[in-house]
């Protein structure tokens, strides 16, 4: 840290203090994929394919509800910020509300998955085992939005100890499901990706119920200190007017990813590619947890600085945030260029599946700063309320650009699996630009929306 300033180390410090068990927190949450993509690659290659086919589909609906709930992020961290109690306590009440609304048609939509891949025709033989995987996790779904609300109201509120703990606990708890029913062990059949599904269900609900138990005295003290004991509807419109933004740029983002998957199913080969594809997608993933656990805590911070009524202390908390997600995603980037081999064989020992997956690798490492860059400034800009134009870029970006021009390459020109991937990285790219060029715009000009 030499060259910075005091108040400019004691930021870091004290940024690196809320990130780090965010940061945690977000690679635990990925580690019960690799490891459920991990045991489905011992039973084969198509339930690998099909378990990201499902969750693809399901995460682009759950992003949307995910979105939404994001919006309580700024509202309590400005509340936070300026000491208000009751404001503090007025945003926990919508969140619980808010999580049971979105359950219902996401829910829907979770069932009717099996149809929406047949209507896009994707392989006849992966889709069955998708939505087999995708229903059984319908019974999950409200423990994870209400998971997602206890955790953006402890994170507010500086308090991620109890998430963390609650995450490696599921994650244990994960790895052992996965191990009794996917390949059936102590007396359960053998029940493969549906197995998967069951494991991931129940530990949503133990995430959730267990949250709740560490949270309650926290959030019973802050609701303590406001009488109100009803939720304003006219509170619910604004969080769903300033989330909605939110989630649009989340299913953008993961649906430009998602229609690369789909695509993958369209070319030779296509179980091969979906599984190489998705192999080393997920690996891309969990280097992308750090940065995403720096762009929440970023807003956290930049929020309690607004709150505070601080622009300087806004533009020092977005800098640093930024610099931080440039080395770290700088350093992944190397590692995925070096030893991508020795990674990938940790998912699958079937020569072709790893062919496609060491192919995508280069690109893997190519566009990691990138998307450093675009998820911290995006965390900086939700924490001085700008949702709109992030999402706006989101779609340019990933749909004008980079779709089209991967679909072009892989199609028309012939690169395959490696063409899907160039498209992603030029989008990737685009979105970076302009996303962290509006952070500087904002913070310069002091500009921050109301809520």
């Amino acid at each position: 840290m030499t060259g910075i300033s005091k108040s400019g180390r004691t930021e870091f410090r004290a940024l690196l203090h809320l990130a780090a068990p965010i940061m945690a927190v977000q690679i635990g949450m990925m580690s019960m994929g690799l490891v459920d993509t991990a045991m489905l690659g011992m039973v084969s290659s198509d339930d690998v394919a099909a378990c990201g086919l499902g969750n693809s589909f399901s995460y682009l609906v759950a992003n949307l509800c995910m979105g939404v709930l994001f919006a309580l992020d700024p509202l309590l961290s400005r509340a936070r910020g300026a000491r208000d109690e009751g404001a503090f306590a007025g945003g926990l009440r919508p969140g619980p509300v808010m999580a049971l609304l979105l359950t219902v048609p996401a829910s829907v939509a979770w069932w009717y998955a099996g149809d929406f891949m047949a209507w896009i025709e994707l392989p006849e033989r992966l889709v069955p085992r998708a939505e087999l995987y995708v229903h059984a996790l319908i019974p999950s779904l409200f423990a994870f939005l209400g998971f997602v609300v206890l955790r953006v109201s402890l994170q507010a509120l500086h308090r991620v100890r109890p998430i963390l703990v609650v995450i490696i606990v599921a994650n244990l708890v994960n790895a052992l499901l996965d191990w009794i029913l996917i390949h059936g062990h102590l007396g359960f059949a053998k029940s493969g990706i549906a197995g998967c599904g069951a494991a991931t269900t129940i530990c949503r609900w133990l995430m959730f119920t267990g949250l709740a138990a560490c949270a309650w005295p926290e959030l019973r003290r802050a609701l303590a200190r406001d009488g109100g004991a009803f939720v304003d509807p006219r509170l619910l419109l604004r969080i769903l007017r300033y989330g909605l933004p939110i989630g649009l740029q989340l299913v953008v983002e993961l649906g430009a990813f998602v229609v690369v998957m789909f695509l993958m199913g369209y070319l030779d080969d296509a179980e091969v590619a979906v599984a190489g594809h998705t192999i080393a997608i997920n690996l891309a993933a969990f280097s992308f947890m750090m940065p995403l656990g720096l762009s929440i805590a970023a807003s956290v911070r930049v929020g309690w600085a607004v709150g505070e009524g601080d622009m300087e202390r806004v533009r020092k908390r977005a800098r640093i945030a930024l610099v931080a997600s440039a080395w770290i995603m700088a350093v992944w980037g190397f590692v995925f260029w070096l030893t991508p081999e020795p990674l990938l064989r940790m998912f699958t020992h079937e020569a072709p599946v790893l062919a496609v997956a060491l192919s995508l690798m280069p690109l893997a490492a190519l566009f990691q700063v990138c998307d450093g860059l675009q998820v911290v400034a995006g965390g900086v800009l939700r924490g001085v309320g700008d949702t709109l134009l992030p999402a706006v870029c989101h779609i340019a970006g990933f749909w004008i650009l980079g779709v089209p021009l991967g679909y072009w390459l892989a199609f028309e020109r012939g690169l395959g699996p490696v063409g899907l991937w160039w498209g992603l990285v030029l989008g990737l790219f685009a979105v970076s630009v302009v996303l962290v060029l509006r952070m500087e715009q904002c913070i310069r000009r002091d500009t921050v929306q109301r809520i």
